[in-house]
């Protein structure tokens, strides 16, 4: 599984295709997620543009976190069974793991190293 887990492209190798991900090899969640994120950043401006006040594109982006966050909890209990305490340490690394990561986004964004599409 690890092995697997390893040839999932990361977001950057995705951006950088001219092509479409190619199907010859198991369409990952992963690929299928990367293919997502230019239809997000269309769909939140669209968002922000509506009538309500409180859509806005952080407000957007939150409840698309929510639902990420939501899927990979059912994912995560559906996979296996745990023991209560099993289910949350797995939901804790989960949300170190998005904490770390949004805070290695912003530690690149305040040294001007966020690359644009």
């Amino acid at each position: 599984m690890d092995n697997e887990l390893n040839k999932m492209k990361t977001f950057e190798a995705f951006m950088g295709e001219e092509d479409s991900v190619s199907t010859d090899d198991k369409y990952k969640v992963a690929d299928k997620l990367n293919e997502c994120y230019k239809e997000i950043v269309e769909e939140a401006k669209e968002w922000a543009k509506d009538v309500h006040d409180e859509h806005t594109e952080e407000s957007y982006m939150k409840e698309n976190a929510a639902l990420v966050a939501t899927l990979a909890a059912g994912a995560l209990k559906q996979s296996k069974e745990h023991t209560p305490e099993q289910f949350e340490a797995s939901i804790n690394a989960m949300k170190d793991a998005f904490s770390k990561k949004l805070n290695e986004v912003l530690e690149m964004e305040s040294n001007g190293k966020v690359e644009e599409e």
